[in-house]
């Protein structure tokens, strides 16, 4: 009988970094016990930056209902959870910005990029702990407040579930995306009303636009600079780049073409005010009493705070870029190297004034970082691998022609599959594809912006993919299991969003 494995994969990310990897890992095996937390033994597997957590069963599903029962015993638990978080990313972003990005660095000693460093990490584990409680309430087929909620619909009015859920699935607070969306759509507005400047952003590359604005039209150009100083960091991720006054006007170039910039700014105007009403008219209908009001608003609040948070922390992390070129130059190696260390790894390393490039490049390609007990393990080349095949479970996905997930955001669409599990993938997307993915993060919002449908192996209803499909009004479906495996770059699917079917056509 064959030896039984003890991990299994439960959530994945692409093109993730490696930096912020080790702290989480680090909190959730040792420093929950610092937040009156529960510890989880979770460990990580990087092949590419295409990330997989592991753990055992059993414990995933032990510090899910250990956070459930904090959220029964009181129902302001994930609130305060949730301000604790604002208040460390807001520490975390003020000493990034003074410290990191104002700084000249190459001024500064070893001993002081390691004092930077060291509180880079201090503040910036808060603003997991306490971020990552959302995440674990509102995660997967373990969520708390949104299956509540699909349940009061399902029994209440069946017939118009999928209506009502799409409706009440909504954010109706504004994100940073909606006011930066919003923003764009206002710069179009004013290009569209100028017959001139139409016809250039209509004929005309990014670069040409620039060239133009600045001579002919530099209150537009003005405008789109601002755009990009206000919002440049927000599809940085944990690595960037980040966002150019060219990738602004490509936006633009884009909401211009499909036409219709007026209505859709109007409707875009009072979009919130529309859905806020749509929620009240459903709940009143349906005669929610205060607690299904309660979960409701918890649910919304989870997907508007989980891109809050991290867009946040994705603007310390693009400070941070400016920190690991610098500690690159001195260990002469490059910035995306630097990332690869672990926190005691840097701190030694700038003690020493070198670093294993070797064994760097080596988990470049593969390598596992965990606990054993409260001892850290670090696993690359062929030891990783051998973990992998000996300790997790990867189950065999079954072939099928129809595949279920979770509704994140109605519509129907019809087209090729084109898998995108890194930014080089998302390069070869074409418009009206279907972006299957295991899961989606800012940096493949253009391509998202493109999508016919969106799907997704992993997530819930606050994962990114479910938050920026409804931004973009772009049809989605979450959580299913075995999609990657299933389907391959160019198969022909249909896709019923608001019942969660992806079907494939032969």
């Amino acid at each position: 009988m064959p030896k039984r494995k003890p991990y299994i994969y439960f959530a994945r990310d692409l093109q993730v970094s490696v930096f912020p990897q080790y702290l989480i890992i680090d909190l959730w095996n040792v420093g929950y016990t610092e937040y009156r937390g529960m510890l989880a033994g979770i460990g990580m597997a990087n092949r590419e930056k295409v990330l997989e957590y592991f753990i055992k069963p059993a414990e995933w599903k032990r510090f899910q209902q250990f956070h459930q029962k904090c959220v029964e015993q009181d129902r302001s638990y994930m609130i305060k959870k949730a301000s604790r978080a604002f208040q460390a990313v807001r520490r975390l972003n003020e000493f990034s910005e003074r410290q990191i990005w104002k700084k000249d660095l190459s001024r500064l000693s070893n001993a002081k990029l390691t004092e930077i460093y060291k509180r880079f990490v201090e503040l910036d584990t808060p603003c997991y702990a306490y971020g990552n409680v959302i995440f674990a309430l509102e995660f997967g087929e373990g969520a708390y407040f949104s299956p509540r909620v699909r349940k009061i619909l399902e029994k209440r009015a069946p017939a118009r579930f999928k209506e009502y859920y799409g409706v009440l699935a909504g954010m109706p607070k504004k994100t940073v995306f909606y006011q930066q969306s919003l923003d764009l759509l206002e710069i179009s507005y004013r290009v569209c009303k100028h017959k001139t400047l139409l016809r250039l952003f209509t004929r005309a590359s990014p670069q040409e636009i620039v060239a133009e604005l600045r001579k002919h039209h530099p209150r537009i150009l003005r405008e789109f600079q601002r755009q990009q100083r206000a919002y440049h960091w927000l599809f940085h991720s944990w690595e960037g780049p980040v966002m150019t006054v060219e990738d602004f006007i490509l936006s633009a170039k884009d909401i211009l073409k499909k036409g219709n910039v007026v209505a859709k700014l109007r409707e875009k105007r009072h979009e919130l005010e529309k859905l806020q009403k749509a929620q009240e008219r459903i709940m009143r209908e349906l005669h929610f009493v205060p607690y299904e009001r309660w979960l409701l608003k918890m649910a919304q609040f989870a997907m508007w705070f989980q891109p809050y948070r991290k867009a946040r922390q994705f603007k310390s992390c693009w400070h941070l870029g400016k920190y690991f070129t610098e500690v690159g130059k001195r260990l002469h190696i490059s910035a995306d190297q630097v990332r690869y260390l672990a926190h005691d790894e840097v701190v030694k390393a700038l003690r020493s004034g070198k670093a294993d490039a070797d064994e760097i490049n080596r988990r470049r390609k593969l390598f596992i970082y965990y606990y054993r007990g409260r001892k850290r393990t670090i696993l690359s080349g062929s030891d990783a691998q051998h973990f992998i095949d000996d300790s997790i479970d990867v189950p065999k996905v079954k072939k099928l022609s129809t595949m279920h997930g979770m509704p994140a955001w109605h519509g129907v669409a019809r087209g090729k599959v084109r898998i995108v599990n890194s930014l080089q993938q998302a390069t070869h997307f074409a418009k009206g594809e279907i972006l299957v993915s295991y899961a989606t993060n800012p940096l493949l919002v253009p391509a998202m912006r493109q999508a016919g449908a969106i799907l997704t192996e992993e997530g819930g209803m606050t994962c990114h993919a479910a938050i920026m499909a409804r931004e973009l009004n772009v049809p989605c479906v979450v959580g299913i299991h075995g999609i990657v495996e299933m389907f391959k770059d160019g198969d022909r699917v249909a896709v019923d969003a608001a019942k969660g079917i992806v079907k494939r056509i032969t």
